[in-house]
């Protein structure tokens, strides 16, 4: 799937699994129901990420918690990839905001340990 805007604003999470795995968008819209339990995103590709809040789209850098819902939408994921990863990170980058590009690579890094020492091992720092 190739698209300028993709719409992924939801009343209620999806059921089943999400299958973005080679999408390529410029502006992902997505709101707190666009989780669904499944997610496939290795090779999604985006330029910009708005949240819909109160009927208003707004970019979603600099949201309070935005690295942890953003990574654990990521983990989602069956298994490991690490381009999702990379991709969140490139985009907070472009915002400007690198703490956050580094707290996703520091989380790659965990989810890669963590299913090296096999799937279900606790991560422990």
């Amino acid at each position: 799937m190739q698209a300028v805007d993709f719409d992924f604003t939801l009343a209620r999470p999806p059921s089943g699994t999400v299958d973005l795995r080679g999408a390529q968008v410029s502006y992902l819209h997505d709101s707190e129901h666009s989780r669904p339990d499944v997610v496939e995103l290795d090779g999604f590709v985006y330029g910009s990420i708005k949240m819909d809040e109160a009927g208003e789209r707004r970019e979603a850098v600099g949201r309070r918690n935005s690295v942890v819902h953003r990574v654990a939408w990521i983990r989602r994921s069956p298994g490991y990839s690490p381009q999702p990863y990379e991709q969140l990170a490139s985009w907070y980058r472009k915002a400007g905001h690198d703490d956050d590009a580094r707290r996703v690579l520091l989380a790659k890094q965990r989810h890669r340990r963590q299913i090296l020492r096999g799937e279900g091992a606790p991560f422990q720092e």
